[in-house]
């Protein structure tokens, strides 16, 4: 029996050419089993939310709803920022959304995770987002969670993953329960 592939669009919020969710991302990524293929998506240069452009989508949001719709499973990492996600993120969130009757979240897998210098992690935004989500039929993992307080000496310096060990036996932890529970997922919708 052959593994099934499954397929992540990773929506990195922070807009930051160092970002530590980058970092983690990739860390992920690093540490996944080979059946989940990662595709990073870009948001950074997304127009603002308008809905006067809804009746003739920007090149950049359609394609970008294909991507979405063309993936198994979705990775939110989030930064924190003023207790509520990124505007970069929300920006995505709502194109994809929209417009009104072809939401390309519904029924799509996700999981939420981030990492920020603070003591709480990312905390206060992952509760944003899967208040956020669930609104648009997002089927979010429930747990367990990953909110993790990055400081300088967490990252190898020459590889954007985290060498801490206890952070690392964490992670790799959580990605076993991610892969578990999106195999679980998606076998019941076929």
């Amino acid at each position: 029996m052959t593994s099934q592939k499954i397929t992540v669009a990773v929506f990195i919020g922070s807009l930051k050419k160092d970002s530590i969710n980058f970092k983690i991302a990739n860390t992920i990524e690093q540490i996944a089993c080979k059946d989940l293929i990662f595709k990073y998506i870009k948001i950074s240069d997304l127009p603002l939310y308008n809905e006067d452009h809804e009746k003739n989508f920007p090149e950049k949001i359609a394609i970008l709803k294909n991507e979405v719709i063309n993936t198994d499973s979705v990775l939110f990492v989030t930064p924190e920022h003023n207790k509520s996600i990124s505007a970069a993120l929300k920006n995505a969130i709502d194109w994809i959304s929209r417009p009104y009757g072809r939401n390309s979240w519904k029924n799509k897998k996700a999981a939420i995770i981030g990492g920020s210098i603070s003591k709480s992690g990312t905390c206060s935004a992952q509760y944003h987002l899967r208040q956020i989500l669930s609104s648009l039929g997002v089927v979010t993992m429930p747990t367990p969670e990953l909110m993790l307080q990055c400081y300088d000496d967490i990252f190898d310096p020459k590889l954007p993953i985290i060498n801490e060990k206890y952070t690392l036996n964490f992670i790799e932890s959580w990605v076993s329960q991610y892969t578990a529970w999106l195999k679980k997922s998606i076998s019941a919708d076929y």
